[in-house]
């Protein structure tokens, strides 16, 4: 084992985005550079740089879990497998807050706080640690097309898809167009579908397949086989989003799009968008309106 160690980290400010160092024992002393810019979509919150290399890639998984970040990146770094994974707090910009550190630091010391500042925890694995090392917790894999529509989707059941205008077989269909076409827009997709170009019913079977990370959205009206770095709102918007489901566990998406003040067809775009990075769920439930039956999504914590 190379190395397995865990480095907390105050930032400097450089060029508008924080930056510290943690060292390289196995490599002669190397410092990396860590980077993180706020403004970058999720998963590319950060960079790495040593001398002589910068590092620039996505996560391959983020939590969000009461107000504390955490990110994975797994890399080779001269000819070593890497996996380091960077925990934030931040009490800016109330520093009066007093952020507990327990869970950054392993609950090792339960009377420790954040006060003011930026603290970055780093955990570093490297060689066979890289290999060992799991976390707790994973965003959804991205699940294999299985053979038969009786096993696709085996968590949503076939009356609620019933009444949210789906069926399985739709479904099916919808990710085979996507999957063939590589990336392919909204209305393309409409079309081969026989739907109307602002069809509701192509809306809900687009948000089970992307929050179910079984197709990506790339743009704001395309849709891809791969993952991309799109995301449908401002930062600001998304974390004030994350925030109310966590204040107000349960609500529905014409109350979510009341609070933040868009309208509805936006708001499950940025709804299904979170729960496929794992920062919210969302669940279909049955809920009735007036004297019929309908379907329709309720907003809960990750946690």
């Amino acid at each position: 084992m190379a190395d397995s160690k865990v480095y907390v980290i105050a930032p400097r400010e450089v060029n508008g985005k924080l930056c510290g160092e943690v060292p390289l024992s196995w490599l002669n002393g190397r410092e990396l550079k860590i980077w993180y810019d706020s403004s970058a979509p999720y998963l590319c919150k950060f960079d790495f740089s040593t001398d002589d290399r910068r590092f620039s890639y996505s996560a391959s998984e983020h939590y969000y879990k009461r107000g504390l970040q955490r990110w994975v990146y797994e890399f080779n770094m001269y000819g070593y497998d890497v996996k380091i994974e960077i925990a934030m707090a931040s009490a800016v910009p109330i520093p009066t807050y007093m952020y507990p550190l327990d869970d950054l630091l392993g609950c090792q010391c339960p009377s420790a706080y954040l006060t003011d500042g930026v603290l970055f925890v780093v955990r570093l694995h490297a060689d066979e640690c890289a290999k060992s090392a799991e976390p707790s917790v994973r965003l959804p894999a991205r699940s294999a097309t299985p053979t038969s529509d009786e096993d696709f989707l085996p968590q949503y059941d076939d009356e609620l898809l019933r009444l949210a205008g789906l069926t399985r077989q739709f479904l099916r269909r919808l990710l085979e167009i996507v999957q063939r076409r590589g990336v392919v827009k909204s209305a393309e997709l409409a079309k081969a579908l026989k739907l109307p170009k602002q069809s509701q019913r192509l809306g809900m079977a687009l948000s089970v397949l992307v929050q179910e990370r079984l197709i990506y959205q790339k743009s704001s009206d395309s849709y891809s086989k791969h993952p991309a770095d799109y995301q449908p709102a401002p930062e600001e918007m998304m974390w004030s989003v994350v925030k109310y489901v966590c204040d107000n566990p349960g609500a529905e998406t014409g109350e979510l799009a009341k609070a933040t003040g868009t309208n509805v067809s936006h708001i499950s775009k940025i709804a299904r968008h979170l729960a496929a990075q794992g920062l919210i769920r969302r669940q279909l439930v049955v809920k009735r309106r007036g004297i019929a039956n309908s379907a329709t999504w309720l907003h809960y914590p990750a946690d």
